[in-house]
């Protein structure tokens, strides 16, 4: 499992639908998901260590949980900082709350 690992793989495609198997098509942060009719915003996979710069953990499952895309932008390795604008300029512990959930 190296660098040459895409989100579009059939690989990769796999590996996400085993966690969302896994975490039961439910954000881990709060609870929206395919069983209670909240299903939006989509569900992704968050890397604790990002995609980025740890490539030897895009596919390792103690990296990985579920949050829905609105949680997802509140993480610290998430995307680019755009969205910072629009939530107050700052971010929140939610990886911490979802870690000790």
């Amino acid at each position: 499992m190296t660098n040459e690992i895409t989100r579009g793989s059939k690989e990769y495609i796999d590996f996400r639908q085993h966690i969302l198997e896994r975490d039961n098509y439910c954000c881990k942060h709060c609870g929206r998901g395919k069983f209670n009719m909240l299903y939006y915003p989509p569900l992704e996979v968050h890397h604790i260590k990002s995609w980025k710069d740890y490539p030897e953990l895009r596919m390792n499952e103690d990296n990985c949980f579920v949050l829905c895309k609105r949680c997802h932008k509140y993480t610290d390795n998430f995307g680019s900082d755009k969205w910072l604008y629009m939530v107050g300029g700052k971010r929140n512990n939610l990886l911490e709350e979802v870690i000790s959930f």
